[in-house]
C-alpha cells in the first residue's frame, strides 16, 4: 500500500488518545490509518483500515509507551509511505499531510527538532559509550516522523531498537530520542528537518513563523489551542504560560508524573488569576487525594 499513518499505543490510556487523534484525521481526509497495539479494548474499529495486533519481546516488556516499545514496532507500518504520529497529536491543516508524504519524493525520512538537545539535560552525568555523536548533531523527535519503507530506513530502526536496548540497560527510565539520535548519525538515510510548525511541541517554548500544522502534546482543548497559536502568524515565541488557559492543570503540570485525570478547573484570561484559583483547588484535591498538584502550580505562579 502507497502511503498511510500509523500510530503505535500500548494500554487503554493511549489507545483512547490515539482514537482522538484519528478521529481528526478522518474528519480532514480519508488517508488509511494503521494501529499498532497490544489489545483491540477502546478501538474504533472503523477509524483504522489497518489493526496489528502485537506483543513485545518479553526484554522490552518492562517498558512503557515511548520507550522500547517504539524502536521495536516502528518498521511495521503496512505502508510504504508513512507518516507517524504520536498518540497526543492533533493535525490542524490537513494539507500538512500531503506535504509530509511529498517530501518523501526527495527524502527517506523527515523530522523535527527535538526541544532538548542531549542526554544531559535531562539524566545529568551519562556515560561516554552512551553518546559518540557530536553536540553539533542535534535531536529529532520521534513523535511526527515521515518515512519511506526503504532498506536504508529499516536498517536505521533495526539499529535504533539495538541502541536502544544497550542505552536503557544503563539509564532507568531513557527515552528513546536519544537512541534515534545515535542511530541516524550512523547511517547513510537521506533525511530533512520538519520546522517546527509541522510538531509544535505545546508543553514547550518554541518560537513559529506562519500557521502551526500539527500540534503535539497532551491537551484538553485543541482547537482553542490551535485558534490561539494561529491567530497571528507573523514571527512569534509561543511559550508555556499562553497556552495554559486552553489546556487541563493535571495534563499540562503532571504529564510526567502519569497523571491522566484531569482537574476539573478550566482555566481562562487572566492566566494569573485563574492559576490562583487552580492552586486553591488543587491544594483541596491534594488533601483528598496526596496528589502533587498544588506544588506544581506552585512551580508554575513563581515563575
Amino acid at each position: 500500500m502507497d502511503r498511510g499513518i500509523t500510530y503505535i499505543a500500548f494500554g487503554d490510556v493511549y489507545r483512547q488518545l490515539a482514537v482522538q487523534s484519528a478521529e481528526r484525521i478522518s474528519e480532514l481526509g480519508d488517508w488509511p490509518i494503521c494501529l499498532i497495539t497490544n489489545s483491540k479494548t477502546h478501538i474504533r474499529d472503523e477509524l483504522f483500515k489497518h489493526i496489528k495486533i502485537v506483543q513485545p519481546e518479553s526484554v522490552w516488556r518492562k517498558h512503557r509507551y515511548g520507550g522500547g516499545i517504539k524502536p521495536e514496532f516502528f518498521g511495521e507500518s503496512p505502508f510504504e509511505r508513512t507518516l507517524y504520529l504520536d498518540t497526543d497529536t492533533y493535525v490542524v491543516d490537513g494539507d500538512a499531510i500531503d506535504d509530509l508524504f511529498a517530501l518523501l519524493d526527495e527524502y527517506e525520512l523527515a523530522a523535527a527538532h527535538d526541544t532538548v538537545r542531549k542526554l544531559e539535560h535531562e539524566y545529568g552525568t551519562v556515560p561516554d559509550t552512551l553518546e559518540t555523536s557530536p553536540d553539533a548533531f542535534p535531536w529529532l523527535n520521534t513523535g511526527v516522523v515521515a518515512y519511506r519503507k526503504s532498506d536504508s530506513v529499516l536498517d536505521l530502526f533495526h539499529k535504533w531498537r539495538w541502541i536502544y536496548h544497550v542505552q536503557s540497560t544503563r539509564i532507568e527510565g531513557i527515552n528513546d530520542q536519544a537512541a534515534f539520535c545515535e542511530a541516524l548519525y550512523y547511517n547513510d538515510v537521506i533525511h530533512t528537518v520538519l520546522p517546527p510548525e509541522y510538531n509544535h511541541r505545546i508543553s514547550h517554548e518554541q518560537t513559529l513563523t506562519g500557521e502551526v500544522k500539527i500540534l503535539h502534546g497532551p491537551a484538553d482543548d485543541y482547537p482553542a489551542i490551535a485558534d490561539y497559536i494561529n491567530e497571528y502568524v507573523r514571527n512569534r515565541a509561543e511559550n508555556v504560560e499562553s497556552i495554559l488557559p486552553y489546556q487541563s492543570i493535571s495534563y499540562y503540570v503532571f504529564w510526567n508524573e502519569g497523571h491522566v485525570r484531569s482537574i476539573p478547573v478550566r482555566l481562562t484570561y487572566p492566566i494569573r488569576t485563574e492559576l490562583e484559583y487552580g492552586l486553591r483547588r488543587a491544594r483541596q484535591l491534594a488533601t483528598q487525594t496526596k496528589n502533587k498538584a498544588a506544588s506544581g502550580i506552585e512551580t508554575v505562579l513563581s515563575r
